[in-house]
């Protein structure tokens, strides 16, 4: 199983933490794309977003600090991952079974990539539009499944735009402590 997540990770951070942890013990590999704090695109998105009024003018600001505490967000997560892990290994050991941790690797990106994606499994999507002046947390999400023996559908759209995304992201990280 393989989860995506891209932009500033917001709904991982705030909604689905507890499914972030289970699916890292159960072994499931995270790919997370975020937005390169300091590059042209969060700042014209951290504009458009004051232009409309709804958010204050250091915006541009206020993404930047939020991309780097989600990081950080995420080490912490696989920090418990790693300690619950340990735990779970030891017990599944004894009982001849195989555990492994799951990971989760960032990259970051400075394109115009206007949605948010969660992809998880091939199977499953959620896709969000961002509709400046809004935060995509204000606008609507629209939940995909895929149909079984189709190839050319949204979600496979998506899958196909996250990776070329992810090839040419900046800086990728492993955040795990076996590399």
């Amino acid at each position: 199983m393989l989860f995506r997540s891209a932009i500033s990770a917001q709904s991982i951070v705030h909604s689905i933490s507890d499914e972030v942890n289970d699916a890292l013990n159960r072994g499931v590999n995270i790919q997370v794309l975020l937005a390169k704090p300091e590059s042209k695109f969060v700042e014209e998105v951290g504009q458009m977003e004051a232009d409309g009024g709804r958010e204050p003018e250091d915006r541009p600001r206020e993404i930047k600090e939020e991309i780097v505490r989600n990081k950080n967000i995420f080490y912490q997560y696989m920090s418990a991952a790693a300690k619950g892990y340990e735990k779970k290994s030891r017990a599944r050991n004894k009982a001849g079974g195989e555990l492994q941790l799951g990971r989760i690797s960032v990259r970051y990106f400075s394109t115009q990539l206007r949605a948010n994606l969660v992809i998880i499994d091939e199977k499953e999507a959620w896709y969000t539009p961002y509709l400046s002046p809004r935060k995509s947390r204000q606008s609507a999400s629209f939940h995909l499944l895929r149909r079984a023996g189709l190839t050319q559908d949204l979600i496979s759209r998506a899958i196909e735009h996250f990776d070329t995304i992810w090839k040419r992201a900046e800086n990728p990280k492993i955040l795990n402590g076996w590399g």
